[in-house]
């Protein structure tokens, strides 16, 4: 069998039409909207290169400690 082509990241190397994702027992500690280097800097994002379809998720018992308001997620704009 061969490895796929494209990697795991890349919406052609994988594709989610279904499904759901779990989380539990999750404690983000001290985000802020702006790594040192200026970047963005975000607890939840989408990747900007999948499919238009984002699965449901599941948070249980998830902790948010000190985290900026601006760094809770990142859903950017369509293309």
């Amino acid at each position: 069998m061969m490895p796929p082509l494209k990697p795991y990241h890349k919406a052609m190397g994988y594709g989610m039409w279904g499904g759901e994702a779990h989380f539990s027992g999750n404690e983000y500690i001290n985000f802020k909207a702006k790594t040192a280097e200026g970047a963005i800097n975000t607890v939840l994002c989408l990747n900007p290169t999948a499919s238009d379809y984002v699965p449901p998720h599941m948070f249980v018992g998830t902790k948010f400690n000190n985290v900026a308001e601006d760094a809770m997620a990142f859903i950017m704009s369509p293309p």
